[in-house]
């Protein structure tokens, strides 16, 4: 990912919930580690299908994916609690 690219999905967090807000700041962060992994190698295995081996994946990439299946679970809990109390506004668009 370029540094334009990186630049560019941090406008839109900032443009939706605010990259000095701690969701913005996990977007950003787990946007940037989704993209700095990268696997060690890449081989097509048959052009009539288009299916990839792609071999290496890191410990770091295995992370960010538990931290993301975290986060959005704590997102959908919160969400849980304003609906019960009638608090929830939605997403007005």
């Amino acid at each position: 990912m370029s540094s334009q690219d990186y630049k560019e999905i941090n406008k839109l967090i900032n443009d939706i919930v605010g990259l000095d807000t701690k969701q913005g700041e996990n977007l950003s962060l787990a946007i940037k580690n989704y993209f700095d992994t990268k696997p060690v190698s890449v081989k097509l295995v048959s052009k009539n299908n288009m299916s990839f081996n792609i071999k290496g994946i890191t410990e770091h990439s295995i992370e960010a994916d538990k931290a993301m299946k975290r986060y959005t679970l704590k997102l959908k809990e919160d969400t849980r609690l304003l609906k019960e109390n009638g608090e929830f506004c939605g997403i007005k668009g």
